[in-house]
């Protein structure tokens, strides 16, 4: 099946096939042998050359000069006048007179001169497309000599072309800008429109399948069908189309030749010696701001050379050729060069995150003032998403851009990813999902922006892990030790997360002490995440060593009014924890304080992608008066630690919640 050059190609054959047809009148020079003119008393045509002649923008010279010999010794005197007419579809196209034609004894060269008028061509050329490219070529000369003698001569003939079937083709043709592919195109058909003197439509048609991820739209078609340079069509259609992914439909649109200019075409491809180069070229356009611009969306670029000896031989050629370089616009995708991330306006519901994007967009003029971009950012916590939002940047300059995204974390879904966190053991999966698309008026390309995924991870009970063996007192008589403790969390949900307190307790009395109601107090930041009392009783024989758990259930629903307070506080949390419990011995109770102790907890949430992870920084134990370090006593099962020894202080109450 051809493909468009080879169309072309016909294309140009069919042209010259028209041009042949316009030199048709030289038959004319056999008028003379035919009408008796070189035949009196024997004389004959020995050769008849023919030659372009002057070329100017109007007329088109066809010279012919016909040798003759005339054997008898008495030559033709100058009686005769000759007159001829050429038309096409009954458009004259040549037509003049010579007088006074004679010719001596001998060889004699008699010219004959024909002027063709170069703006008849566009009248013949709107009957020959409307008449379904058929034309009928009339060729009329006339002798007449003295006593009223004369003689004419007709010829005719029938010229047909078909001119669009070089259009017409079933090849699958892929159109691609900056590598990508978008279009395939196939099915071309062509047809001609009504011809007036003023204009030639040409209605195309095609099979259009969108092989891109995103719509393809355009406004209309840019068009130029040049001859030697010439013109001979172009302009601006409003035939638009829009194609969705994976989508394919007929689509079709009109362009048209300017019928006047085919007459500057005729004078060139004389001047050329017969040959023209055709060059047809078709791009995208598209409507912006009121505007419509050019799009690197090359429906059809190429060019055939064809060559003609009409006046010799007859014979045209038409040859391929590379077409000539466009000078349209050309597309590179625009690319990020780099990003920066850091935290912006903080309030109760929403934590800003603020995104500065380094753009590069290659492509300068119109087609750099089309290029709009559209910034999302999806981030997730523990497959918790957080924060989705759009941002637009309608109008991106050539070179390095640099735009602003700005993101919303809804602080409401803390306690969900906290949750996690916490059951994934104080690990969370941070996940940025970027996502730039630029919008090129015909398209949408994807800017390529790297998805990024981290892991924070926290300690945030690393405090009360850190706590040292402490003695036991009840009215100033020590009654037992504290030998360790030991904090894990609960399964956590979004109202509640549960921290499993126990503690290694050995009676070093003669009798048996109860441990219950643990009062506690646990802020982060001074936010009071817990606030509360456990209760629970153990008893803990003379000489025994035994562990007491207390479930310490913290508010899941505070982690939103934490949240806040760490992103201020430049992600840096200290955790503090106080608890109390009440000892009774010999029928004697006091509240003992157990637990006093702060860390410090910071992350790096917007730059974890690059490797830092949450970390505890610090955590210290506050000592109580009259604390001092004594070896500890190995007991059976209980490792070696160190511990406070020295009597703690009774606590009369818990502090009051916040």
């Amino acid at each position: 099946m051809a493909d468009w050059g080879e169309l072309l190609r016909r294309l140009g054959v069919a042209i010259g096939v028209l041009v042949a047809a316009l030199v048709a009148i030289l038959v004319l020079a056999s008028l003379l042998v035919a009408t008796g003119v070189v035949d009196v008393g024997g004389p004959t045509v020995t050769s008849m050359d023919t030659s372009w002649g002057t070329v100017t923008d109007d007329t088109t010279e066809i010279e012919t000069r016909v040798a003759v010999h005339n054997p008898n010794p008495v030559g033709v005197p100058g009686v005769l006048d000759l007159r001829y007419r050429a038309t096409m579809n009954d458009v004259v196209l040549a037509e003049g007179k010579k007088t006074d034609v004679g010719f001596g004894t001998g060889r004699s060269t008699l010219a004959i001169d024909a002027t063709m008028q170069n703006d008849r061509i566009p009248a013949w050329w709107v009957t020959h497309v409307n008449g379904d490219e058929r034309s009928e070529l009339a060729i009329t000369g006339t002798v007449s000599g003295p006593f009223g003698v004369s003689r004419t001569v007709n010829d005719t003939r029938t010229i047909e072309t078909d001119l669009l079937s070089g259009f017409v083709s079933g090849e699958r043709r892929t159109i691609s800008v900056s590598d990508r592919d978008l279009l395939v195109l196939s099915n071309q058909s062509a047809r001609w429109g009504e011809a007036t003197a003023e204009r030639t439509p040409i209605h195309f048609a095609a099979t259009v399948e969108n092989r891109h991820e995103y719509p393809v739209s355009l406004d209309g078609i840019a068009y130029v069908v040049s001859m030697n340079d010439v013109a001979v069509g172009e302009g601006v259609t409003s035939d638009g189309f829009r194609v969705a992914p994976n989508e394919t439909k007929r689509v079709a649109f009109t362009v048209a030749l300017d019928t006047p200019r085919m007459a500057d075409w005729w004078a060139t491809h004389v001047r050329n010696d017969g040959r023209t180069d055709l060059a047809v070229s078709m791009e995208g356009v598209v409507e912006r701001d009121g505007e419509r611009k050019r799009v690197p969306v090359s429906l059809f670029d190429t060019g055939v050379r064809f060559e003609t000896d009409l006046l010799g031989t007859g014979q045209t050629t038409a040859t391929p050729i590379e077409a000539a370089a466009d000078s349209g616009p050309t597309f590179e995708r625009p690319s990020m060069s780099d990003f920066e991330r850091e935290w912006g306006d903080v309030t109760d519901e929403v934590t800003e995150i603020r995104t500065s994007v380094t753009i590069e967009n290659p492509n300068t003029g119109e087609l750099g003032d089309l290029v709009r971009l559209s910034i999302g950012e999806t981030v997730t916590v523990n497959g918790v998403e957080v924060a989705d939002d759009q941002s637009a940047v309608e109008s991106l300059g050539s070179g390095t851009n640099e735009v602003e995204h700005l993101a919303r974390m809804d602080n409401d879904a803390v306690p969900e990813w906290w949750a996690a966190h916490v059951n994934n053991g104080e690990r969370s999966s941070v996940v940025v999902d970027p996502s730039v698309t630029a919008d090129v008026g015909f398209t949408t390309f994807v800017v390529d922006v790297d998805r990024r995924n981290a892991t924070v991870e926290t300690d945030v009970l690393s405090g009360l892990n850190a706590i040292e063996p402490q003695p036991l007192t009840v009215e100033g008589q020590r009654v037992g030790t504290v030998r360790e403790v030991r904090a894990e969390w609960g399964t956590a949900t979004t109202d509640r997360t549960p921290v499993e307190l126990t503690a290694r307790i050995e009676n070093t009395g003669p009798v048996a002490i109860t441990v219950s109601d643990l009062a506690y107090d646990v802020r982060m930041n001074e936010v009071v995440v817990g606030n509360g009392t456990a209760t629970a009783d153990h008893r803990i024989p003379a000489g025994e060593t035994r562990s007491v758990t207390f479930t310490v259930p913290l508010d899941s629903q505070a982690m939103d009014e934490w949240w806040v307070s760490h992103v201020r506080n430049g992600e840096r949390t200290v955790v503090e924890y106080d608890a109390t419990v009440a000892v009774e011995a010999r029928d004697r109770s006091e509240r003992v304080r157990v637990v006093s102790t702060t860390s410090t907890v910071e992350t790096d949430f917007l730059d974890a992608a690059g490797g830092e992870s949450g970390r505890l920084v610090s955590g210290e134990h506050r000592p109580l008066p009259g604390e001092a370090v004594l070896p500890a006593a190995p007991s059976a099962g209980v490792e070696a630690v160190r511990w406070r020894a020295g009597p703690l202080r009774p606590v009369r109450a818990p502090r009051a919640r916040a």
